[in-house]
């Protein structure tokens, strides 16, 4: 069951649930775009950008926009189509709502573990009520299931259109806007904890440990 599947990730994602980021040191604003059940996406956000900002939380904010390739279905009707069915826009929707919920501080080791289990969606609920022991479940639902929710994602979709230079694959990753870019495809080549950092660093003007 999801429960035995997540044994093996259940101590690293406690292990997290520690120190607040200190507010008084410069910070970088990494901004991933991605979908739910994006193989590509579920990969780089577990091995490459969750471990780095685990290593460097106190210089880095990450901000996660669930929509990659939907898209927003004609006037008058709130839904969507993505990329990789309805369960991956129902998944957008859960992370949306989770993100709405909790913040995205909170929000972020809870993302990661559903990324990291077998099933993306039925792990929602557990590693929420694990991590993250105060949400409300049945205010997710509500949000996923309600007009909340909709709006939220119509909030996604221009921020994911307004990307400069326009993404041309998903995952996408913004540095310090959504004009200072890096592709993800190029940090996924390179060990967990060097492409990155290097570019948060260098961004800092500061030098990596």
């Amino acid at each position: 069951d999801i429960h035995s599947q997540m044994n093996s990730r259940q101590k690293q994602c406690l292990e997290l649930n520690a120190t607040r980021p200190n507010l008084a040191v410069p910070r970088v604003e990494v901004t991933l775009y991605y979908e739910s059940l994006c193989p590509g996406c579920r990969a780089f956000l577990t091995q490459q950008l969750f471990p780095t900002w685990a290593m460097l939380h106190n210089i880095m904010d990450v901000k996660l926009v669930p929509y990659g390739n939907a898209q927003e279905l004609p006037s008058g009707n709130s839904s969507f189509t993505c990329q990789h069915g309805e369960p991956e826009c129902h998944g957008n929707m859960i992370e949306t709502c989770i993100l709405h919920s909790v913040g995205r501080y909170s929000a972020f080791p809870v993302i990661y573990c559903m990324k990291s289990a077998a099933n993306v969606l039925d792990a929602a609920q557990p590693v929420s009520i694990l991590h993250v022991p105060s949400m409300m479940w049945d205010s997710v639902t509500s949000c996923v299931k309600g007009e909340l929710g909709f709006k939220l994602m119509h909030k996604n979709a221009p921020k994911t259109k307004a990307l400069s230079p326009a993404k041309t694959h998903i995952p996408w990753v913004t540095i310090n806007g959504p004009k200072e870019w890096a592709q993800p495809n190029l940090f996924i080549i390179h060990p967990p904890d060097s492409m990155i950092i290097t570019q948060v660093h260098l961004v800092l003007g500061t030098r990596p440990f």
